[in-house]
């Protein structure tokens, strides 16, 4: 992967309906330089253009480069997100996700629009935002969401409130893993 001497970070994006040119400003916008991939299946049926391969070429021509990052960080398994999160493989990804934003600005790209239906943000981005990384969601507008506001918007999509929620232990950890897992479970009967 490349290298820059760019402000660093790790970003999520969802390529949506967006037409290539709204995508690559979208990621020129936040100076994005890697563009890791977790779809479990880099093709679109309805988005030709966010195919692996169209992408990738589209990407270079801008300077951007593309990673699959699918096989390590992909959603679509029969593994629940916990369970994903334990294995050797899905630590790989995340530690290749780390070691690359030190040095670049790393958008991780997945279909939906919205981070809070998505593993992007209830599997990836919840593990690196554990193990103490910074994740910024860039938004359909162009915008900035950090994680832990995604995660507030989860508590109010699922019609909780967080200092209110009530479940068995009391930690604030504990909160949110019983909101990512219902989140999970909604996401899960749609697929």
């Amino acid at each position: 992967m490349s290298r820059t001497n760019r402000s660093t970070g790790i970003f999520t994006i969802g390529h949506s309906t967006h037409n290539t040119t709204r995508f690559v400003e979208l990621l020129q916008g936040h100076h994005i330089n890697i563009l890791g991939d977790v779809r479990s299946m880099p093709y679109s049926r309805w988005r030709p253009h966010f195919n692996r391969e169209n992408l990738s070429d589209e990407l270079n021509k801008y300077g951007i480069e593309y990673v699959f990052l699918g096989e390590e960080l992909g959603g679509r398994t029969d593994k629940q997100y916990c369970e994903m999160a334990r294995t050797e493989l899905f630590d790989l990804g995340i530690q290749r996700v780390k070691d690359e934003s030190q040095h670049n600005n790393i958008a991780l790209m997945c279909a939906e629009k919205d981070p809070i239906y998505c593993h992007r943000a209830l599997l990836v981005a919840r593990t690196l935002v554990a193990s103490g990384r910074a994740v910024k969601h860039i938004l359909s507008d162009g915008s900035i969401e950090v994680h832990e506001a995604t995660v507030e918007r989860l508590y109010k999509h699922l019609g909780h409130q967080k200092n209110q929620m009530r479940i068995l232990e009391n930690s604030t950890e504990d909160r949110d893993d019983a909101v990512y897992k219902e989140q999970e479970r909604r996401i899960r009967k749609h697929l």
